[in-house]
């Protein structure tokens, strides 16, 4: 879903750039993050690596682009800037566009016949934390919590208390 959205948006970048400040970037000077959350916005554009060939301080080539963007694109309802980071917000059609595409059947998965590998990382939960009670464990913390000064197998606290 982000990525259908990164994508129309890394393209708006580079076109409205290139309308702005007359250069077009590369493809890989584009970089679009998910903003802070401490400040406004749904995406970041970072802008630093633009500057050189807006020919203006970062701040001033984020706001100009921003205004432009704003102005462009009806999708893009709002911007911010923070040094050289352009913060954009994005208007609520945009984004429920991208989960009613995500929700297709063909979302996730990747064409016939292609050879794209995919790596699964698996992340294991620390076992302790997460061990089963056994009956006695069971029956001493039911006692517990009818009697909270009995102590129980595990000091009288919930479930995996240590």
């Amino acid at each position: 879903m982000i990525h259908a959205l990164d994508h129309q948006l890394h393209h708006a970048v580079l076109d409205t750039f290139e309308a702005t400040f007359g250069k077009r970037p590369s493809q890989e000077q584009i970089q679009i993050q998910t903003t802070r959350t401490e400040f406004e916005g749904d995406r970041t554009v970072v802008v630093f690596p633009l500057a050189g060939m807006a020919g203006a301080p970062p701040q001033v080539a984020a706001d100009r682009l921003g205004k432009a963007l704003v102005e462009t694109f009806d999708w893009i309802v709002k911007y911010g800037v923070v040094k050289g980071f352009l913060n954009l917000t994005l208007s609520d059609e945009s984004w429920s566009t991208a989960i009613q595409d995500a929700l297709t059947d063909s979302w996730g998965f990747a064409p016939k016949n292609s050879k794209s590998q995919v790596m699964v990382e698996y992340s294991s939960p620390n076992q302790q934390a997460f061990a089963p009670w056994t009956l006695a464990e069971q029956l001493s913390w039911l006692q517990c919590s009818q009697n909270p000064r009995s102590g129980g197998a595990r000091g009288g606290e919930g479930p995996n208390h240590q």
